[in-house]
């Protein structure tokens, strides 16, 4: 049992003997009414496409003339300003750009003290000079702040102006280890500032913070100061703004080095009745230090919110305040469309709130160290973070020793930045990098610096598979990329560490295919501490084009206007479950539902006859927090409308479930009703944490989709050599007996449908598309020419039965088809029903869909339909919707793609000329966008979306699955729609709302 001491374990102590300032990266505390100026602005700027230019010796010199400079606006990266053109990945060319900017200090600049200057970001290596005196150079990467003491160029100049100049190149020494697959953006791109401090100053502070047995916390405060001579004293304030501690150190304390090294100062307390941080619960408490001089007087004042939490790992499980926690994730890169790396506030605040409403808990720093400030508001918000060191590429160095200070340089560098946040959880030391001896000790150094927190080495999924067992003890946690459904089984007894897939569910093109079944796996498996999806928007940057974009042709962009693009720089930025914008793409959606902290059990409910009651089984998947204070809004639909509602108060404690009991009242046992409930969780902020829609039994209501249906009586036919005719009241039905060609006409001529045909494919999404490279996937959607054609006209007394078959050659495969057809049988009463069935013949490769297709024109717009929605789901993608009654316009994002569990499929146009499916059991319909037509498609079978690495674990193959079949009822609409569909959908026309956030895009 551990006891409360006031003296913290030695391991906590070794923290501080262990940092060490680094050369132009301190830590610096403005003093208490000391002087701060922002150097954000204009500066004259040139850049040249090489690494030198013929001004080199002379551009920080005050009598240089730079009257033929442009000016750019700092942060702000070059190529986003207009003056290079953006690169992509692996090769940035050559670059160099100069910066001056004349400063003139405020009159009343206190000149006490020594002066520094901060740039948070400069990508991605510079010299600095001032006053013409080279003041330094960096020495640990774009993303990590440096700081330089200027005071004495600046004094050689006591009352004039000062000139600020510098050199940034993009080839600087290990240059490669910033280099991403994203995009390579130059120049100071962060923020920069000049400030004041005391000759005595602060260079150092550590909190770490442990929990003890009786609820409370003890908490390590660990100073350094430049030199001795100095009083520290300390207060903590609770999240209230209470104090909670007040304390000094001197003799009450610790004290290290001497005169010349400077003095470490370490203090223990203990806080009473904590309030814990947690991602749940982030609490942030106030650290305020004051350093004073011999006389009392207040030198510096330093305050930094803290928290009060303990990170570590038992049993191979990863915890936070000695509980587990499941971390839902994504990868982010700072990125903006207009401003590239020179994010704004707004912006991070905005990705934050993204990831919150997708229910994430969890942010990987993908590759480097973010802006300060959203490190900060992850504190503020609550996320737990993994802040990563920026090894990215430059694999050819990681086993060179001339690169090993610069890789420890970007680890102490990134430490000595971050380590005092409460949501920085764990350490990432580089990404996909090999397991080398410099690597490994860099993440020494790492764990050296800080044993507070574990460590890991995210690892590409070959890598893993080859070097997991080479990872050494220190490395706390496996940390792997994009494993197989099949391979992530195997690690659930072969890994004997905390797992976390630091990239998984690569959301290339509405992707995220595996983010279901595997979150299914980590949460089962519980030293899986979670996982990062593979990325949270698009990395686009807006662009120009001069010409405009053709909207009937598919794109790779997404655009804004005719002449307005996203560049994600063709497919390779093209990753988020968010597009550049962060408007929310299907995949937004999947992951909302499967990362729900609350979740409803059922699949379906059931109602009992003669009762009133439904139960829902409600699970409580937060970590810390119960459910109280959390409501379960209910709605009983029947038709699409609400016929009773109710509120449910819950109060499952953290990790446990609750049985909720629902009266209702409102459903009669015979009407033709279809009837669901619809439920929304809102926590006591009336934020809505997510939803489900559940369908209720059909026995309850009797719903009978096909008695919506009319009638296909009152026909007449007529049969020529070339033709048969079909004619209802309604509409006309023309089947050519040579080609097999069907089309189908309205009472004024107007075409409802222009063929039916078999599919074998569907419009690839990006995704699909790359895997398919490597594949014979089939890229065909609907096959038109057959030869072999038959086309036949069987007539009884009760009905009459249109055959069409043939064979379908696949395009430049003719040894590869299909063989088959449909029967159309138009009874004397109730509607008509339509049966097809094809066998493939010498056919290989995979296959995305099949099954039958109706061609409509794009007059039908309105899509309406009873199942799963309003989006499109896949097999792998169950949870993305829920049951209901929807409608969409063609024009609508969301218009295109696979329906799932559907008993109605409507195709229509305002005035409600159309056509009508009801499969014999809930099945797949999609629609999809052809040129200047629409297919309705019935398909007999579908493959799952797969991801980037990786095909779909549901897969279509050709060679196995041999033939394919479908059966549903079928009508034509060629004016008004019958009463009873009008009563289960409502009227015909045009949707209300359309989401439409793009003029054209790559998945519309």
């Amino acid at each position: 049992m551990l006891k409360k001491v006031l003296v913290l374990p030695a391991m906590l102590v070794v923290w501080l003997s262990l940092v060490i300032p680094l050369q132009g990266d301190g830590f610096y505390a403005v003093p208490e009414g000391g002087d701060i100026h922002l150097l954000n602005g204009h500066w004259n700027f040139a850049v040249i496409e090489a690494l030198e230019a013929e001004w080199d010796g002379d551009f920080f010199e005050a009598e240089f003339d730079d009257s033929s400079w442009s000016q750019i606006k700092v942060p702000a990266n070059w190529e986003m300003e207009g003056f290079v053109e953006p690169h992509y990945g692996k090769n940035p060319p050559d670059r160099t750009g100069y910066y001056r900017k004349t400063l003139r200090l405020p009159q009343n600049w206190k000149n006490e003290g020594r002066t520094l200057i901060r740039f948070d970001g400069v990508a991605f290596g510079f010299d600095l000079y001032v006053n013409g005196q080279k003041i330094g150079s960096s020495t640990s990467g774009a993303y990590t702040p440096h700081t330089f003491d200027i005071s004495d160029a600046l004094a050689s100049r006591p009352n004039g102006e000062h000139l600020i100049a510098m050199k940034v190149e993009t080839k600087p020494l290990a240059w490669e280890f910033d280099n991403n697959d994203d995009w390579w953006l130059s120049g100071i791109f962060r923020e920069v500032s000049i400030f004041t401090i005391p000759e005595t100053h602060l260079t150092d502070f550590t909190f770490v913070s442990k929990l003890w047995d009786d609820g409370s916390v003890g908490v390590s405060v660990s100073v350094e100061v430049n030199r001795a001579g100095a009083e520290i004293s300390g207060e903590l304030f609770t999240p209230q703004g209470d104090v909670a501690a007040v304390f000094g150190f001197g003799e009450s304390g610790e004290e290290e080095g001497d005169e010349d090294e400077g003095v470490r100062y370490h203090r223990s307390i203990v806080v009473e009745d904590p309030m814990l941080w947690t991602a749940e619960t982030p609490s942030l408490y106030k650290l305020r230090l004051r350093l004073r001089d011999e006389s009392g007087a207040i030198l510096q004042t330093f305050e930094k919110r803290v928290g009060l939490r303990e990170v570590s790992i038992e049993n191979k499980i990863l915890l936070v305040n000695g509980k587990p926690v499941e971390l839902r994730g994504a990868n982010r890169h700072d990125l903006e469309p207009t401003t590239g790396r020179a994010v704004t506030e707004e912006g991070m605040r905005k990705d934050l709130e993204i990831m919150k409403a997708a229910n994430m808990n969890f942010v990987r720093t993908s590759h480097y160290p973010p802006h300060p400030r959203f490190i900060e508001l992850c504190d503020e918000l609550g996320f737990y973070v993994m802040d990563e060191v920026a090894i990215g590429r430059g694999e050819e160095h990681q086993a060179d020793p001339a690169y090993l200070d610069s890789m420890m340089a970007r680890a102490e560098a990134l430490l000595r930045r971050d380590k005092n946040h409460a949501s920085v959880i764990i350490w990432a030391v580089g990404n996909e990098n090999l397991v080398t001896d410099l690597l490994l000790q860099t993440g020494e150094r790492v764990k050296e610096i800080d044993p507070t927190r574990p460590i890991c080495f995210p690892m590409s999924p070959y890598q893993f598979d080859d070097d997991w067992e080479k990872l050494p003890e220190f490395v706390d946690i496996y940390a792997t990329h994009y494993p197989l459904n099949s391979r992530l089984l195997e690690y659930v007894d072969l890994l004997k560490r905390p797992v976390i897939l630091t990239e998984y569910a690569h959301a290339l093109g509405l992707a995220t295919g595996r983010i279901q079944y595997q979150w299914d796996v980590i949460r089962r498996t519980p030293h899986f501490a979670g996982g990062a999806i593979w990325h949270l928007m698009d990395q686009g940057i807006l662009r120009k084009s001069d010409t405009p974009v053709d909207r009937s042709k598919p794109t790779r962009e997404a655009w804004l206007d005719a002449n307005h693009y996203y560049d994600n720089h063709d497919s390779f930025g093209q990753d988020g479950i968010v597009y550049t914008d962060r408007s929310p793409q299907t995949d937004f959606w999947q992951t909302r539902s499967v990362y729900a902290p609350v979740q409803i059990l059922e699949e379906s409910l059931e109602l009992d006859t003669g009762k009133h009651g439904l139960e829902l089984t409600v699970e409580n998947r937060f970590d810390f927090r119960s459910l109280r204070g959390i409501e379960m809004i209910w709605s009983l639909m029947a038709n699409g409308a609400a016929v009773e509602e109710g509120v449910v108060d819950l109060s499952a404690k953290a990790r446990e479930r609750e049985t909720v009991a629902i009266p209702v009242e409102a459903l009669s046992e015979t009407e033709n009703r279809v009837a669901y409930l619809k439920v929304r969780f809102v926590d006591d902020s009336r934020w809505q944490i997510s939803e489900r829609s559940l369908r209720i039994g059909k026995s309850v209501t009797g719903f009978d989709p096909k008695s919506v249906l009319p009638s296909a009586a009152s026909i007449e036919v007529s049969e020529t050599e070339q033709e048969i005719a079909i004619v209802h009241p309604d509409w006309k039905l023309v089947a050519d007996r040579t080609s097999g060609a069907v089309q189908i006409y309205g009472v004024d001529g107007e075409v409802l449908v222009d063929g039916i045909y078999p599919h074998v494919g569907r419009r690839l999404t990006l995704s699909e598309h790359f895997n398919a490279r490597e594949t014979e996937t089939w890229r065909e959607t609907i096959l038109t020419d057959s030869s072999d054609t038959e086309v036949t006209l069987k007539r009884t007394d009760s009905q009459i039965e249109l055959s069409v078959g043939g064979r379908f050659e696949r395009p430049g495969s003719p040894e590869q088809a299909i063989r088959g057809g449909f029967v159309l049988t138009v009874p004397d009463s109730g509607p008509m029903s339509l049966g097809y069935e094809y066998t493939f013949e010498g056919a290989k490769g995979p296959l995305s869909e099949v099954g039958l297709s109706f061609v409509a024109p794009e007059e039908l717009d309105e899509f309406n339909w009873i199942g799963q929605g309003p989006y499109a789901g896949y097999p792998g993608k169950d949870r993305l919707n829920g049951f209901g009654i929807f409608q969409l316009n063609l024009a609508d994002l969301w218009f295109q793609g696979n329906r799932r569990a559907t008993e109605l499929a409507v195709l229509a146009n305002e005035k409600g000329e159309g056509i009508a499916l009801v499969p014999e059991t809930a099945s797949d319909i999609a629609v999809e966008i052809t040129g200047e037509q629409t297919l309705l498609k019935h398909n007999a079978m579908i493959s799952g979306l797969g991801n980037k690495i990786g095909r779909a674990e549901t897969l279509l193959e050709s060679a196995e699955i041999k033939s394919f079949s479908g059966v549903f009822s079928l009508s034509l609409f060629s004016e008004a729609w019958p009463r009873a569909l009008i009563e289960l959908i409502g009227e015909p026309g045009r949707s209300e709302s359309i989401y439409q956030p793009f003029y054209h895009s790559y998945d519309q």
